[in-house]
């Protein structure tokens, strides 16, 4: 496999015979390229005449791997009849949105008096994508050929197609030739998908037919929310703000308005519900969003709340119940450090992040990160609920905050000797 040797990534090309030039010695970071010295090691030990390359492999870096086969570039590209070194990707993609519009057009024109409106197509697009079964994906155009022949060979509806999850299931992977196909494998996961994708087909047509009936509710904004937030970002990367802070539409604006609005989040009385989670509720949650949940020992135990683990699933305003941990920093009084890392749960964790931003709001240090307060003193701090938010005893906060300001001086004094 050849070396890949890249220079300074920062770099800026200003004309095509430079680019031309530093492609002779490194290769470009994070892209690829037909000319690069790593394209021409390839050439050279494949005895190729040259290189055939397409947009995405160009587009894609030197150690890119297909995510269904698994192989990596040079393991892909082979001889073709040219005797040049093929290079090609394709962006494998679900047909669902093609026929929803082909469906479209087709119950639109048959009508005695046509009513569909550019709205109408909108609407059928943009609900074809939930009937996708996969995202379109970049893949080698060997996997891209082996849906073709999968499809073949286990007799598919026509336009079905294999996610590349499914390809990588039925592929027998040699490297730089094309792939064998597992029919016995391919065949399996038709049958296996082919009642959901008769119900697929179902929804299509239903949501052609209203789309061809002009009953869609689809109304589109003038501008999105994400258009305007990719406008303003523009701007702010133009002032070259997205340099001086993680998030810096903040330094634009005061996060904290009035004085004691930093300690407002606990004085707020918090209404305390009597929901509880069934096994329903928790298993939905475990298969639906459940990465915390399951990654987390049934016999875990939040080391600051004492809450087990089904205690600490709460409601949340998009969800019925959640689950949530977050690997905390605590400062350890005995050794003087910070960074000491406990899993907790999210509730801990929102305690601890507002007593963070009281100690200092528009500090550019990360103090979530760092950990001013100690397990003991976030422990003293509340009052914990099974399913609640918890309480706060600010009488207590209010006495700690005089010793989480001197820590966050001394950090400071620390980071900036440091320097």
């Amino acid at each position: 496999m050849p070396t890949i040797n890249y220079a300074d990534s920062n770099i800026k090309f200003q004309s095509k015979d430079e680019l031309d030039k530093y492609l002779q010695t490194y290769n470009l970071e994070g892209i690829d390229s037909q000319f690069s010295k790593n394209t021409e090691e390839l050439i050279f030990l494949h005895k190729a005449k040259g290189a055939h390359f397409n947009k995405w492999w160009v587009l894609t870096p030197t150690t890119w791997k297909c995510p269904a086969c698994e192989r990596q570039k040079s393991e892909i590209v082979r001889l073709n009849k040219h005797q040049d070194l093929s290079g090609t990707l394709h962006e494998h993609h679900d047909h669902m949105a093609d026929l929803v519009k082909k469906r479209f057009e087709e119950l639109s024109s048959k009508k005695s008096k046509v009513v569909a409106d550019e709205f109408s197509e909108k609407f059928s697009i943009r609900l074809s994508f939930a009937l996708a079964s996969y995202d379109n994906t970049v893949v080698c155009s060997d996997c891209n050929d082996a849906d073709t022949k999968a499809k073949a060979l286990a007799k598919t509806h026509t336009d079905f197609s294999y996610s590349p999850d499914d390809i990588k299931q039925f592929i027998i992977v040699k490297n730089n030739t094309e792939h064998e196909i597992n029919s016995e494998v391919a065949i399996n996961i038709w049958n296996n998908q082919k009642d959901t994708f008769k119900l697929r087909m179902e929804f299509l047509n239903s949501i052609a037919a209203i789309a061809a009936d002009n009953k869609n509710w689809y109304k589109p904004s003038k501008k999105t929310a994400k258009q305007t937030e990719s406008l303003g970002k523009s701007y702010i990367k133009k002032y070259g703000l997205d340099k001086i802070q993680y998030e810096p539409e903040k330094l634009l604006y005061k996060t904290y308005i009035y004085k004691g609005s930093r300690d407002k989040w606990r004085y707020t009385k918090e209404y305390k519900h009597s929901k509880l989670p069934t096994s329903g509720d928790i298993q939905h949650l475990s298969q639906t969003r459940g990465k915390h949940w399951n990654d987390i020992d049934d016999s875990w135990i939040c080391p600051i709340c004492e809450r087990t683990k089904i205690n600490c699933i709460q409601p949340s305003k998009k969800n019925p119940w959640v689950f949530l941990t977050v690997n905390k920093s605590f400062y350890d009084d005995s050794e003087l450090e910070y960074n000491n890392k406990k899993t907790i749960c999210h509730e801990c964790h929102r305690v601890s992040l507002h007593l963070h931003k009281e100690v200092d709001i528009n500090s550019e240090i990360d103090l979530a990160y760092y950990g001013l307060i100690t397990q003991e003193e976030l422990k003293n701090c509340i009052t914990s609920f099974k399913h609640n938010k918890h309480e706060i005893d600010n009488d207590y906060v209010n006495n700690l905050l005089y010793d989480l300001d001197n820590r966050f001086q001394y950090l400071k004094f620390q980071l900036e000797t440091d320097e």
